[in-house]
């Protein structure tokens, strides 16, 4: 019998593990969720959303998606609000500026959000219990699949503009989900193609962070808009020249 529980613990997919992980981690504590938390399952999500579309079976593939977007939606908030501190440190970096008020207005929106940690901890319970149908064993539908990912995320980059914000957010999106299942294959994170589609990916995230904060300020602390917008340009340009020349090397 140990020896059974033991090989079916090998089986499990690595981010059902990871879930049920921080699903005791939150039954362990009584305080409020931290940052590292919220992001650490927002990222899990993700990953369960990639990894379903391996299901042959519609009706998983179907609840898996429908319960990780719902968790996903109600930590968004929070984690948008920590995402855009981050965003505002890095492009602030180095520089000497007076945003100060602009940093405190921030923090005070990320203050001002709570989490109720029984309601996260009743999602992780729904979705832990249909992740089991998840594996960590790679077969020829994962190979197959990782094809259609890799094709997905080379014919968005394809079309890319410049001047298209939300063609870059279906790129970094595809590449995400192309990410997650190539760290199912069991040369996983050691593959040189791994490790190039990982900073693609991060350097996208980090583009897609600058928009979505610029949209922000324009929208809620459009006064400071002026003393960021040359920053802002500056940050995207550079982004920008990572992400072409990490195309490049990955599409050929």
């Amino acid at each position: 019998m140990k020896g059974k529980q033991a090989n079916s613990s090998i089986l499990k997919s690595p981010t059902y593990l990871e879930l049920r992980g921080l699903h005791k981690q939150l039954l362990a504590t009584d305080s409020e969720l931290d940052n590292e938390q919220v992001h650490n399952i927002r990222v899990l999500c993700k990953r369960v959303r990639a990894e379903a579309l391996l299901l042959k079976s519609k009706k998983q593939r179907t609840g898996l998606k429908k319960l990780s977007k719902m968790l996903a939606r109600y930590l968004a908030p929070a984690r948008d609000a920590q995402v855009r501190i981050e965003t505002f440190d890095l492009l602030v970096a180095g520089k000497d500026v007076s945003l100060g008020e602009l940093r405190s207005a921030l923090v005070g929106d990320l203050d001002g959000i709570h989490i109720d940690s029984g309601k996260v901890i009743g999602l992780l319970d729904s979705l832990l219990v249909r992740c089991k149908v998840l594996r960590a064993e790679v077969e020829g539908v994962k190979r197959k699949s990782l094809a259609k990912a890799q094709q997905k995320s080379l014919k968005l980059y394809q079309k890319l503009s410049h001047t298209h914000k939300s063609t870059y957010h279906d790129w970094r999106k595809s590449v995400k989900s192309f990410l997650y299942l190539l760290k199912l294959l069991p040369e996983g994170k050691r593959s040189k193609e791994y490790k190039l589609v990982k900073q693609l990916a991060d350097k996208l995230g980090l583009l897609h962070d600058l928009h979505v904060f610029e949209e922000f300020v324009v929208s809620n602390y459009r006064d400071y808009l002026a003393g960021l917008r040359c920053l802002l340009d500056q940050r995207e340009q550079r982004l920008l020249q990572e992400i072409d020349a990490l195309s490049v090397e990955l599409y050929g």
